[in-house]
């Protein structure tokens, strides 16, 4: 019979979980009894502001963006950079919850951040 991982082992593999998916896990409070996972807190992503911050530079560096696309963007309006972090995030909130739901001696997974929301099983932005 198959017992699965301690409470300890369980919330070390939620939070590598976390940090695989660039999320910052210092403003989370992460806590498991008896299998079941708590994750609460603000909800900061690493890689989606890292992505949007070279997007930004590139957008701003006059030697990696030609005159005409500029044009070209400035008549369409699309001065924006291309990272969607909204929708990146949760789809990272969405691998986030299946990879925590497959760790061995997981019994229930309760997911509670300040800026995020699921909503019919879909996480959305809180405003």
């Amino acid at each position: 019979m198959s017992r699965g991982l301690d409470d300890n082992e369980i919330k070390s593999k939620v939070r590598a979980c976390l940090v695989k998916n660039s999320f910052d896990t210092s403003a989370l409070n992460i806590g498991v009894h008896r299998g079941a996972v708590n994750v609460l807190g603000t909800l900061k992503s690493t890689a989606s502001s890292l992505d949007v911050k070279i997007h930004q530079r590139i957008a701003e560096d006059p030697f990696m963006n030609n005159s005409s696309n500029n044009q070209e963007n400035a008549s369409s309006g699309e001065n924006k950079p291309r990272v969607n972090t909204t929708d990146s995030t949760a789809s990272k909130l969405m691998n986030v919850e299946t990879e925590i739901v497959k760790i061995s001696g997981v019994r229930s997974v309760n997911l509670d951040f300040h800026n995020y929301r699921k909503t019919a099983g879909v996480w959305k932005k809180k405003n």
